[in-house]
């Protein structure tokens, strides 16, 4: 996915993004949460492999918050399922 990419509304990016974003569900959750551009990037990724069900190798430097750009969007997309 390329910065540019269109997120369409009501996709799982498109929910990653909101939950990750500065007044989301993690900001309401954790004061101290920051929104990060490259985060909200690398969920969106992750969030577009999983609906296409493909694989998706990413790489990503210390304190992006790789942890919670492909958490978020799993949890989402379990959730989403049931």
């Amino acid at each position: 996915m390329t910065p540019d990419t269109e997120v369409h509304s009501g996709s799982l990016a498109a929910a990653s993004t909101e939950a990750l974003s500065a007044g989301g569900a993690l900001a309401q959750a954790d004061e101290r949460h920051v929104e990060r551009a490259v985060q909200i990037r690398m969920a969106q990724a992750v969030a577009e492999a999983i609906e296409a069900r493909t694989a998706l190798v990413a790489e990503a430097g210390t304190g992006v918050g790789k942890t919670f750009a492909y958490l978020v969007p799993t949890l989402l997309s379990a959730r989403a399922r049931w």
